[in-house]
């Protein structure tokens, strides 16, 4: 399964447009998925690998062909949860957000708190029946095999605009969860990170 770093013209684009779910999104006619904005994977028969060393594969290299992913179709991200039924709905005073990564660094949360536009998460209640990385893998139906045990909280103001909905399966994945999608951007001191969550 070919892996790619992302250079950082590519990362930025991937930052401007929507997530497809919490932490990754897809193009090439979903044949390709990029995890964090940072990593490309070329999907083999439309599913990733079982095998978690495949990260492995791709840290060490710094020459990795850019050009097979410049040739890409442009993605345009955009409220995936709105094609399983989800509602438009906006956020009240002091409620409470998090979002599953199996990446120390998430790369749409910023500097100082803001969080990008189009960025998913899942609601608390939700969140208490998260209780490892790889519990948030199958419930929220992500890629990364790998654990996301990296957790963040996100308490934007009242009024934040958002769709509400319930992952689809995907990937090998149960799905099932609730997926929360920022349309607009949250100010800064909205989100912080958490203790990571157990591994499994």
């Amino acid at each position: 399964m070919p892996i790619y770093r992302l250079n950082e013209n590519q990362q930025q684009q991937l930052l401007e447009q929507d997530e497809y779910g919490m932490g990754y999104q897809l193009a090439g006619n979903l044949r390709y998925v990029f995890l964090n904005a940072e990593i490309a994977i070329d999907l083999v028969d439309g599913e990733l690998s079982a095998d978690v060393e495949w990260l492995n594969e791709f840290l060490p290299q710094e020459g990795a062909d850019q050009a097979m992913l410049d040739g890409l179709p442009g993605y345009n991200g955009g409220l995936e949860v709105a094609k399983h039924g989800s509602y438009p709905s906006k956020s009240v005073a002091n409620e409470t957000f998090w979002r599953y990564s199996a990446f120390r660094y998430d790369r749409r949360i910023l500097a100082g708190g803001s969080v990008l536009p189009g960025t998913y998460a899942t609601t608390q209640n939700d969140s208490t029946l998260v209780t490892s990385g790889l519990g948030a893998v199958g419930r929220y139906a992500l890629p990364n095999p790998l654990s996301a045990r990296f957790a963040r909280v996100l308490t934007p103001p009242a009024g934040q605009a958002m769709r509400c909905g319930n992952s689809a399966p995907k990937f090998g994945q149960a799905g099932g969860g609730v997926e929360i999608l920022f349309t607009g951007r949250l100010p800064p001191k909205s989100a912080r990170s958490a203790t990571p969550i157990a591994e499994r």
